[in-house]
């Protein structure tokens, strides 16, 4: 059978109806006639032309959507910022809670307290990202022994990345979103406390889910206490939760031993990453061990760094504070001239000039200053590292005793960092160093009057001090010491000088205390392990400086208590028992020396040449019964250390005693091959020649000497003569 037919009313009425529930984003359920009124249910449309139809069909569209966007805004807006939040909480965060505090009348609030420790966070981010855009010279560019110990070392731009900071944001807002999203991607972490009451004083206690506890130190309830409160437990935080951060601000701070131990952390969280394991490089070399760092560069290139030539940049640098100078020169000249790296020029000339080449040093840091580009207004200033370049250049000139030519090299450096403190104090020292006292006392007095609170003070408070010290003003030296050390504790070289000071001033325990300090803070391994066993050495060696021998010896044996087979002690109390006319006892104590070779604790090079040379110098005053024993000792210490030149004056002078010309005069010219300038070579040569009967080469070696300005008018009155008979005795 077939279907009924549907009559056509209903088909047209299944027609509109189907119309009707189309979507109205598409503007078809209302489609128009004149001035857009609805056609009636159930009135049939006549077909448009086509081009009537699209037209009808576009405003349709566009005016339908247009009515509906309002109802739809605020939805596109929220997708926008829901996406826009998503990819900032990529970016790990700290989020503060507020503290839990207990029910007392407490000053602040535990949202106060989250706020101030979220204050401490950023500031420590801030400092570090200052101290990264700093332009400042900084001690590490200097070719200066005295600021090795002044470390403010700078970390590169991709080094020590950083964590955000926020306080906890409760309610429906922007950051809220934003907290919602980074707790699904596990990129946020939030840091709850309590504040614990002790009496006038209180705690901070914070954790976070997987890390902690923290505690602050314990500090009054006040607005200051709250701030110390607040900066102590976020640096504890962040050696947990970013060492790496924790580390470089810690550097900047001074505290040399947390950041390494910060740096070490962060390298072992990500070994394989470049960035954490040159963070923990430039702690090493902060610390000043130097080996160490030489190994972890080694590392670093083995990872096959973004930017190689720093890396080897700064390995040469390292070898170089190592004292391994040869290794350096070659490095740096490789990166210069096969890499063209340019800035290693720099390095290579600090090394050159640490090896008294100071003019192959001049050449270099020219070629550094001629590859720079040019400054119309002041050609020599061209840019911050030209400043770096000058100021070495003026420290090469200074070694060469060119000490006005050096102050200009300053003061064009000057121009190039306006008002940078090294330059200024640099300027202060040369200005001494060219014979005006007062003058370098005074400019150096204004950089530390005009400049406390910056890196570099501490260098200049240091030869503020060695000027006082010029002047026979010890107090004030040993203050401008003691404030050199306080601004920065890891400064050995205050350290150092502030023990002297307090030795001259008798205060042996203090002086005691500070030559520890430097121990601790010095690169030899020895001294590390044995800090109060070299400091009583140190104390000893300053007093027998200033000539105090019974107190050196009372220190000297304080160290040998501390440590029997202390050979260096042994061998420096023999020196003062000799100088006080002690002879039996400082021959023992000589003997005592040698013996302490055997010991498997120090390194007895240093100090075994010594005690030979000296036990063979006293046995020759004793007389010709300890004559032979005497020349002995002295050829020991000849065949242990060949370069050494005051072995071979001693041994030439013995023989010559003896009679024995010929060998005394070969002694004296091996002594001149080590030093053609020695004036008592050459005289101790030409004696031994005369007695030979070789009177025109003994008058050739007098003559030697005359030209080194010390030979004695005796000798050149007697043998303006060839015939002269003898020499002079």
């Amino acid at each position: 059978m077939s279907a009924a037919p549907i009559p056509e009313r209903q088909m047209q009425t299944e027609r509109d109806q189907a119309e009707e529930k189309l979507p109205p984003r598409l503007g078809l359920g209302a489609a128009t006639t004149e001035r857009g009124a609805a056609p009636k249910h159930g009135a049939r449309s006549r077909p448009k032309p086509l081009r009537v139809l699209g037209e009808s069909l576009t405003y349709a569209f566009s005016s339908g959507a247009w009515r509906t966007l309002p109802s739809y805004l605020s939805f596109y807006i929220l997708v926008v910022v829901a996406s826009y939040a998503s990819w900032q909480a990529h970016t790990h965060v700290t989020i503060i809670a507020p503290f839990q505090l207990p029910s007392a009348n407490l000053p602040f609030s535990g949202e106060i307290v989250a706020d101030t420790l979220q204050d401490a966070l950023t500031s420590i981010h801030n400092d570090i990202e200052r101290e990264r855009e700093d332009q400042r010279l900084r001690s590490t560019e200097m070719d200066l022994p005295e600021l090795r110990g002044l470390v403010s070392p700078k970390f590169g731009h991709g080094q020590v990345t950083t964590t955000r900071f926020a306080t906890e944001v409760k309610g429906l807002s922007y950051e809220g979103i934003i907290s919602v999203a980074r707790t699904v991607m596990r990129t946020e972490t939030t840091v709850s406390g309590d504040l614990i009451l002790n009496g006038n004083e209180f705690i901070l206690i914070a954790r976070t889910g997987d890390s902690g506890p923290w505690e602050s130190v314990s500090s009054r309830i006040s607005a200051e206490g709250l701030k110390q409160a607040s900066r102590d437990l976020a640096q504890k935080i962040l050696a947990t939760e970013d060492p790496s951060l924790a580390g470089a601000a810690l550097l900047q701070y001074g505290q040399v031993d947390q950041a390494l131990a910060a740096l070490k952390r962060a390298k072992s969280l990500k070994p394989k990453d470049e960035r954490v394991s040159l963070d923990l490089c430039v702690g090493f070399e902060a610390k000043r061990l130097y080996e160490k760092a030489i190994g972890c560069y080694q590392d670093v290139l083995k990872m096959k760094p973004s930017s190689p030539e720093e890396v080897l940049e700064r390995l040469a640098q390292a070898y170089w504070l190592n004292g391994d100078r040869d290794t350096a020169i070659g490095r740096f000249k490789e990166l210069a001239h096969k890499h063209n790296y340019e800035s290693a020029l720099l390095g290579l000339g600090k090394a050159l000039d640490d090896t008294d080449d100071h003019e192959n040093a001049l050449k270099t840091y020219d070629e550094f200053l001629l590859s720079q580009p040019r400054n119309k207004l002041a050609a020599e200033c061209q840019n911050r590292n030209s400043a770096v370049a000058l100021v070495n250049r003026g420290v090469a000139l200074s070694r060469a005793r060119q000490h006005d030519e050096a102050l200009t090299e300053y003061r064009k450096a000057l121009k190039c960092a306006p008002g940078d403190v090294l330059i200024l104090a640099n300027i202060g020292v040369q200005l001494a160093e060219a014979g005006d006292l007062d003058a370098g006392i005074a400019q150096l007095q204004s950089v530390v009057d005009e400049n406390v609170n910056t890196d570099s003070v501490p260098f200049a408070f240091l030869h503020l001090g060695m000027l006082f010290e010029k002047k026979g003003d010890w107090r004030r030296s040993a203050d401008q010491f003691r404030r050199a050390a306080d601004l920065r504790p890891n400064y050995e070289d205050a350290h150092r000088e502030l023990a002297k000071a307090m030795v001259h001033e008798g205060d042996l325990s203090q002086a005691l205390f500070e030559f520890i300090k430097v121990a601790r803070l010095g690169t030899s391994e020895l001294d590390r392990r044995y800090p109060e066993l070299v400091a009583n050495q140190w104390v000893g060696n300053t007093l027998r400086d200033q000539r105090r021998y019974a107190a050196a010896a009372s220190a000297y044996r304080k160290a040998i208590r501390l440590q029997p087979d202390y050979g260096m002690a042994h061998c420096e109390l023999g020196f003062v028992l000799e100088k006080q006319g002690h002879f039996r006892q400082a021959i023992q104590a000589y003997r005592a020396a040698i013996l302490a070779v055997k010991s498997k604790v120090f390194d007895s090079k240093k100090w075994v040449v010594l005690a030979h040379q000296r036990l063979g110098e006293v046995l020759l005053s004793q007389g010709r019964a300890h004559r032979a024993e005497g020349i002995a000792e002295l050829r020991k210490t000849i065949e242990l250390d060949p370069k050494r030149l005051e072995p071979y004056l001693s041994l030439g002078k013995a023989l010559y005693d003896e009679g024995n010309f010929v060998e005394a005069a070969s002694q004296y010219q091996d002594a001149i091959k080590i030093d053609p300038q020695s004036v008592v070579a050459q005289n101790g040569l030409a004696r031994a020649l005369a007695k030979q009967g070789l009177i025109e080469q003994a008058a050739w070696e007098y003559n030697n000497a005359e030209k080194a300005n010390a030979t004695s008018g005796a000798y050149s009155a007697k043998l303006r003569s060839p015939k002269t008979p003898t020499a002079p005795n």
